[in-house]
């Protein structure tokens, strides 16, 4: 079992040298509030949240679950950290379709962008004719 106490404490730590709060490390890398309450009350999370949080941090999992006490991974950029809070919303709402809703939502984009296109084009034939 894990010692959620040694979790959150790593966390912390890493969270105080880098100036940052519980609760924008809660909503940035969870995308909800109630990470450290759960910590709390004895909630294990999910090997997904603890994922996101370490992706965050730019440390390893392992560190934060007291495998290791080397909180230093290889420089790997991490996408999640350089995408918008919409952009990682839209991806976290994708990783949790089905496949076969995965493969209706991108045909609905491919439509909404060729509209797009053609909005565009037109505007811009309007522009040109004025």
């Amino acid at each position: 079992m894990y010692n959620l106490q040694l979790v959150e404490d790593r966390i912390l730590s890493i969270a105080t040298d880098r100036g940052l709060s519980k609760n924008k490390i809660s909503v940035e890398a969870t995308g909800k509030k109630g990470f450290f309450d759960s910590l709390k009350v004895g909630k294990v999370p999910s090997i997904e949240k603890i994922h996101k949080v370490a992706n965050y941090l730019n440390c390893s999992i392992d560190y934060l679950v007291g495998r290791t006490d080397a909180p230093i991974i290889a420089e790997v950029p991490s996408i999640e950290n350089s995408l918008s809070k919409d952009e990682n919303r839209i991806l976290d709402l994708f990783n949790s379709l089905s496949e076969d809703n995965k493969t209706v939502l991108i045909g609905e984009a491919i439509k909404l962008k060729r509209e797009q296109a053609y909005d565009e084009a037109v505007s811009k034939q309007y522009k040109q004719a004025t």
